[in-house]
């Protein structure tokens, strides 16, 4: 079924630049299979502002490029512990980044909330 929308999919005046956005979201989702990208929200909003330009590809590149790079992780599974009386750093290397840090507590010390 894909392949019978890619073979049927042109780029015309009439229609616009359907072959050439479909090739363009394929180049992308290429490149998320090759690579360890496993974030699915992230993804999702990458692919959605894939367009008929090749530079929105190259910006979607750019982007999973620098989240794969990321120093911290955004999930409950972060290897980033802060510790009582430490601080610790992390860079957003993207607009949508966050990086998410485990506090580390000692026992028997008791915090005011």
């Amino acid at each position: 079924m894909l392949l019978a929308m890619i073979n049927g999919a042109q780029d015309t005046e009439e229609f616009g630049n359907d072959a050439t956005y479909m090739e363009n979201k394929t180049k992308v989702g290429l490149d998320f299979a090759d690579s360890s990208f496993n974030d699915v929200e992230k993804a999702k909003d990458i692919m959605k502002n894939i367009t008929d330009d090749i530079a929105t590809v190259t910006n979607a590149k750019n982007i999973m490029s620098a989240i794969l790079q990321d120093d911290q992780v955004n999930n409950k599974y972060t290897t980033g512990i802060v510790t009582v009386g430490s601080s610790v750093d992390g860079e957003i290397e993207v607009i949508s980044d966050e990086d998410w840090f485990k506090p580390k507590f000692k026992s028997e010390v008791q915090f005011l909330t």
